[in-house]
């Protein structure tokens, strides 16, 4: 059925497409009101093709959603212990092999934990680092918090794998141990934007949704999305890096 009516769309256009081009092209008087033929076919065209739908939410929200908090986090289970100051100095070295630069007024430590602010090409970030014993040997957190737009978080994804591969690959890895990556973008309430990722929540008629929560999986990742924010879980990195390129910034305007 939703083929048929694609199709039924696509012939609607391209007849409109004719009849317009003849108006313009005619020696007599152009009549405007032919172009308005055009606009439910569009927005037809706009509700039935995911790949436009997907798209124009993608570009209103490149070129409109300036800000979001993106917060990126991998776990990994080591086998061996070691000084919490020889760990803040491979974290400082994988920085500075990224080209990032450590503002030493914000940097705080604990017994386990360390909090760094961090900046690269003029976007200041949170960085934490949570190093824990546990039953089943220590776990090492690794976890940064950007506030940038749109357009740049798939740069600073890969920023943060480079950062995490090259700190983590310093120890060896627990027998039987599964690593985790965790994902949360999250947009504020005055921006109107709700993130999605492969599915969608629409509502019929003119009540207005205060809140909602949903939650899938597919395969390895886990997804859960709620107003303005969207969390994505996976023990594969690739399962992260789809859901940052294939999430909807949806405009609620």
């Amino acid at each position: 059925m939703k083929y048929t009516k694609i199709i039924l769309i696509v012939i609607s256009l391209i007849w409109t497409s004719i009849h317009i081009y003849s108006a313009i092209t005619s020696p007599n008087v152009v009549n405007f009101t032919s172009f308005l033929g055009i606009i439910p076919i569009i927005a037809g065209l706009y509700s039935e093709i995911d790949w436009i739908y997907i798209n124009w939410n993608k570009l209103r929200a490149y070129l409109f959603l300036k800000t979001v908090s993106f917060a990126p986090k991998s776990y990994k289970y080591i086998d061996d212990s070691i000084e919490f100051s020889d760990l803040e100095s491979l974290v400082r070295s994988s920085l500075d092999t990224n080209d990032y630069m450590v503002e030493e007024a914000y940097v705080k430590r604990t017994e386990e934990d360390l909090y760094m602010r961090i900046s690269k090409d003029g976007l200041k970030s949170d960085l934490t680092l949570n190093f824990h014993k546990k039953a089943d040997g220590w776990l090492l957190i690794f976890k940064i918090d950007y506030q940038l737009a749109y357009r740049d978080v798939n740069k600073f994804w890969k920023s943060f794998i480079s950062i995490r591969n090259e700190l983590f690959s310093q120890f060896a890895k627990m027998p039987n141990s599964k690593e985790r990556y965790d994902v949360t973008i999250q947009t504020t309430k005055e921006k109107n934007y709700n993130p999605f990722y492969r599915l969608t929540v629409k509502h019929i008629g003119k009540s207005e949704i205060k809140s909602f929560n949903l939650k899938f999986t597919d395969n390895k990742l886990t997804v859960t999305t709620n107003m303005n924010k969207i969390h994505g879980t996976s023990s594969n990195y690739q399962d992260i890096e789809k859901l940052i390129k294939e999430y909807i910034p949806l405009s609620r305007t």
